[in-house]
């Protein structure tokens, strides 16, 4: 059998059986969906590859610190200060994260964290500390991603002792996970370790829940 195909008013092709049948109708031009669009910008990715982040993080944490020498005053939880070896909170703070995807599995990342709170002795600033490195992702096409951070840290809290520097330098690494519910944002938990060894040997396991927004 022959079908003849006709144009309707809207564009739409429409094939004309010779027996009579119902006519069969094509959809017109540039109404069929595009491919691959969904709530991801129209990618159907995942990974963060390409894109820049921002990201704030309040945490809390905990610290060891062992002194260099006798002169140095350190914060102890059970209040004197000429303790060796101290052990205190660490007051709250936020990190406030820059970051860039080198690849879909490679961050560029520099973490600003900012003292909420002080130390509780006199003299003591809020934290201040900047914290480059480069993030890993280990599920990086998954909304459920793992990621673990490789970070030097460079920490500038006052201190106010003669014999206790302003300046320290350490590494931290940080484990977490993020939920991507849409390739612009996210929420996620991370663990974080510090070393610093300048001013004096200090240890700080922190946590701390936050939010990122991403570009393109």
């Amino acid at each position: 059998m022959i079908a003849i195909s006709s144009l309707v008013a809207d564009g739409t092709a429409v094939a004309m059986p010779a027996d009579g049948a119902a006519p069969i109708s094509s959809p017109a031009p540039g109404s069929v969906p595009s491919r691959g669009t969904d709530s991801n910008g129209g990618t159907g990715r995942n990974d963060h590859g390409g894109q820049i982040g921002l990201s704030v993080m309040p945490g809390i944490g905990y610290r060891m610190i062992v002194r260099y020498d006798e002169d140095q005053i350190c914060v102890d939880a059970t209040g004197p200060d000429s303790k060796w070896i101290c052990t205190n909170d660490v007051p709250a703070f936020v990190d406030i994260g820059l970051a860039f995807g080198l690849t879909p599995k490679l961050d560029v990342i520099t973490d600003l964290r900012l003292g909420l709170a002080r130390d509780d002795a006199p003299g003591i600033g809020r934290q201040f500390t900047l914290m480059p490195g480069i993030r890993f992702w280990l599920d990086r096409h998954s909304r459920w991603k793992f990621f673990t951070t490789v970070q030097l840290v460079h920490d500038r809290t006052g201190q106010s002792q003669d014999g206790v520097s302003d300046s320290d330098w350490g590494a931290r690494n940080a484990n977490g996970i993020i939920f991507d519910p849409n390739r612009r944002y996210g929420v996620f938990f991370q663990l974080g370790e510090t070393l610093a060894f300048a001013r004096w040997f200090r240890i700080e396991i922190d946590v701390g829940v936050g939010v990122q927004v991403r570009y393109p």
